[in-house]
């Protein structure tokens, strides 16, 4: 629904899975550069630069990969993404180090859905990327769990100001 949703706003958009990108392989940010190429070139796309919209793993990776890719990419969008990953490296402040295109996050307060995407994970890298001088915008709804634009932690009002947002 969101893909359409998207589409409906007169963009070309392509549904992945995050699971294709946010993988233990660690080959997901080349699958993302091929999608992003196919998605330029494909008839009916405008060229230029892609934006990147992820939901928890597709978020994580979006904010793994996407943030990457510059010549490419010009905005990364992450719903609730999964950020447990980032401990697992070298950390917080040399992830966000490199990013470099504008990111909007969103994520819920509440939100503990498998220790992957915790609201304290979200600040740190906020907090990192205005250290770093880095374009991240986090935007945490109070009273929102994971998964937030959809049952069952549909949250009308947050998903609303979320789409808002994103268009914006």
């Amino acid at each position: 629904t969101y893909a359409e949703n998207v589409a409906k706003l007169g963009y070309y958009t392509v549904l992945i899975d995050g699971r294709e990108i946010l993988t233990r392989d660690q080959k997901g940010g080349g699958r993302l550069q091929k999608v992003i190429a196919n998605a330029q070139t494909a008839q009916g796309a405008v060229a230029g630069k892609v934006g990147v919209i992820g939901f928890s793993m597709g978020g994580g990776g979006a904010l793994a990969y996407a943030e990457r890719q510059p010549d490419a990419v010009a905005v990364v969008v992450a719903y609730y993404p999964a950020t447990s990953f980032i401990a697992k490296g070298s950390g917080m402040k040399t992830f966000v180090d490199k990013f470099e295109v504008p990111a909007v996050v969103f994520a819920g307060a509440k939100d503990v859905y498998d220790g992957c995407c915790l609201i304290a994970t979200a600040k740190a890298m906020e907090a990192a990327a205005k250290e770093l001088g880095k374009p991240v915008e986090l935007i945490v709804f109070p009273n929102a769990a994971h998964n937030f634009i959809k049952s069952p932690d549909y949250r009308p009002d947050e998903a609303k100001a979320a789409w808002q947002r994103t268009t914006d």
